[in-house]
């Protein structure tokens, strides 16, 4: 994990959730530790955006959830293996995990700040490899 990368989404999250930095470490869950709220989301979205000049696209990172529902791909209970490969892109989360949510919203759950900044840093990465 990138530590500059690392301290700045610490220093975002604090900042926009209003939290001492001790409660944010990289295998905190956003959703289940820290209680990120959908206008806290976007807000934070938009800031990691400035910050790191990148580009959220609707289908990336915490609007993956919100994509498997609308796009058909939890199919009687469980993740299409289409979204069980989208999900292993952003996500920590053991193969029994995903077998066991009961909704592509569960998957909220998953998501911790380490997570956060690897995103981050792939996104980053790509941005250098453009010509």
């Amino acid at each position: 994990m990138d530590q500059t990368i690392y301290s700045k989404v610490k220093k975002l999250l604090q900042d926009v959730l209003d939290l001492p930095e001790a409660r944010i470490l990289p295998n905190t869950y956003l959703y289940r530790d820290l209680n990120l709220e959908s206008a806290e989301t976007l807000e934070l979205t938009f800031m990691l955006e400035q910050a790191f000049n990148i580009k959220i696209d609707s289908q990336e990172f915490w609007n993956l959830p919100n994509v498997i529902a609308n796009r058909g791909m939890f199919v009687n209970g469980r993740l299409s293996p289409e979204a069980m490969s989208s999900v292993k892109q952003y996500f920590t989360v053991s193969d029994e995990d995903l077998t066991g949510i009961a909704s592509p919203y569960d998957l909220f759950n998953y998501l911790t700040v380490e997570n956060m900044v690897d995103f981050v840093s792939a996104k980053l990465e790509k941005s250098e490899h453009r010509v």
